[in-house]
């Protein structure tokens, strides 16, 4: 693995951080909101973000130039409650791609976990690697464990955290390509010992890992996966791999709503676990169709009790956020977070906008209310965690297709306890947002309106420019489809009122 040997470089010289807005109020327990962006010449993508006990936040990033040859390299940002950046340290490696995925809190240390790529004979080897880091971001320990020796590359990974023990899963490529192609596995690797055992379910076809879930008793272990397993029969995507403690394989069937790609869990109780994904719906074969984001109540190992969806109409794509789309707040209640209207064809370059859901949920996934975020350029959410405060810090990749070149940026968004940021009435946040947005726009034939549940009711009312009425609707749908086939070519003013207030307005353009 000599390729995969380097060096740590602990500075912040590289790098133009640009806090694009710093916003904070003493309201409702001194909950702090804020915008942070992150941008340098190359490219930014976020990986995971994490609030410590002092309040303050880590980002993991990853940063790549976008002309001539380079390898992508890791950074770990240290941000303050306000959302001021105050340390950062790069992590490469020459001739290495560092992907690093997760950060976790480890007693004093935080444990940053992922795998390398290393070109070696032809192939990328990637073997599992995890640091350690002290509160100051001075790299303390790092190690690196080699794949089974039937592998060459591993992806789609995830990892979790028990006490002493880290549990790394997800699929890796044979080197029979003959017979195989992706396979899923487990380690279990003790961080004191730093002994490991794993297992590889060697099987034809490929099975591409997209979550994973180890239960609270540490009894059982969870892959979540799509791919061509060969059963069981019928049109399936969505898969389940289960493994008893010792990490053997006991059985794999489909899941409900056959939900698939970025999938989350997270356990409830002993018996329960909340299970996010892509839901796939088939509206009116054959060209009608649409991906929704979805989180499932599941009773163990694989049975529905309930669940909440978030799509935009049957004309976009909505997908759960990449790495963690929910978290529960300290009182029960449930974040789940998106993005809507992606085009997966262009990803991540897409020349059209998005927007980022937030939707705060009860403990029976009921909506309290759901925030809209964006819509003036292409957001990815890729994390989304809740706060100490009761809020939620979002980890987003941004991409201005009007003024940027294929580069990315990272945009952290912290918002209060009713999804908003606060400040003194003088500052707006750089990112709107929004409680019902009106898209396509333009358009042509019709528009759809998106509202939150906590405007359940209200008015929509579309006007002409000599600001006559002509039309009206009450918003009692999460999406309404208004045909404007009657309307002709021009701008149409529109307002929304809900409680003798506007909480909504703007102008479609009918092309």
């Amino acid at each position: 693995m000599k390729a995969c040997e380097g060096f740590i470089d602990k500075t912040m010289k590289n790098y133009l951080i640009i806090i694009l807005v710093w916003l904070s109020s003493m309201v409702s327990f001194a909950q702090e909101s804020f915008e942070l962006a992150i941008k340098t010449s190359g490219t930014e993508v976020p990986n995971d973000i994490i609030q410590l006990e002092n309040h303050n936040y880590v980002i993991l990033g990853m940063q790549q130039k976008i002309t001539g040859y380079s390898v992508a390299t890791s950074v770990v940002w240290m941000a303050n409650e306000f959302g001021t950046l105050i340390d950062s340290i790069v992590i490469s490696k020459p001739d290495t791609n560092m992907f690093l995925a997760t950060i976790h809190q480890y007693g004093e240390y935080l444990l940053i976990s992922g795998f390398l790529a290393c070109k070696e004979n032809g192939l990328y080897e990637t073997p599992l690697y995890y640091l350690l880091l002290d509160s100051n971001l001075n790299l303390m320990h790092e190690q690196t464990t080699p794949l089974d020796s039937k592998y060459y590359s591993a992806g789609h990974m995830e990892f979790r955290l028990d006490e002493d023990q880290l549990y790394m899963a997800g699929c890796a490529r044979h080197r029979e390509t003959a017979t195989y192609g992706l396979d899923l596995f487990i380690y279990k690797y003790n961080l004191q010992s730093q002994l490991f055992e794993s297992n590889f379910l060697e099987l034809p076809g490929n099975q591409y890992s997209s979550g994973y879930l180890k239960t609270l008793n540490s009894d059982y272990h969870i892959i979540f996966s799509w791919g061509a397993w060969g059963y069981p029969g019928g049109y399936s995507s969505g898969y389940y791999a289960l493994f008893d403690s010792d990490l053997n394989w006991l059985v794999t069937d489909s899941l409900p709503g056959d939900i698939h790609w970025d999938n989350f869990a997270m356990n409830l109780t002993d018996s329960t676990y909340l299970l996010s994904g892509r839901e796939y719906v088939l509206i009116a074969p054959p060209s009608v169709d649409e991906f929704r984001s979805v989180i499932y109540e599941m009773a163990f190992p694989n049975v529905p009790i309930r669940s909440f969806e978030y799509h935009m109409g049957t004309d976009t794509t909505s997908h759960p956020a990449a790495e963690q789309s929910f978290d529960t707040t300290s009182t029960g209640e449930i974040y789940f977070a998106g993005t809507a209207n992606i085009d997966a064809a262009v990803f991540p370059y897409q020349e059209d906008p998005s927007w980022i859901f937030l939707s705060k949920l009860d403990k029976s996934l009921n909506p309290i209310w759901t925030k809209i975020y964006g819509g003036d350029m292409f957001y990815y959410l890729y994390t989304m965690k809740a706060t100490h405060d009761g809020g939620a810090v979002m980890a987003c990749r941004t991409y201005d297709y009007l003024t940027q070149g294929r580069e990315t940026d990272i945009l952290i968004k912290k918002v209060n306890e009713d999804g908003l940021i606060v400040g003194t009435g003088e500052e707006l946040p750089n990112i709107s947002v929004q409680d019902a947005i009106v898209y396509p726009n333009p358009g042509s034939e019709y528009f759809n309106i998106q509202s939150g549940p906590q405007i359940n009711g209200a008015l929509f009312e579309l006007f002409d420019m000599n600001g006559n009425l002509v039309f009206t609707t009450i918003l009692d749908e999460r999406v309404a489809i208004i045909s404007a086939i009657s309307l002709s070519t021009g701008t149409f003013p529109y307002r929304i009122t809900f409680d003798n207030k506007i909480v909504g307005s703007g102008k479609w353009v009918k092309e």
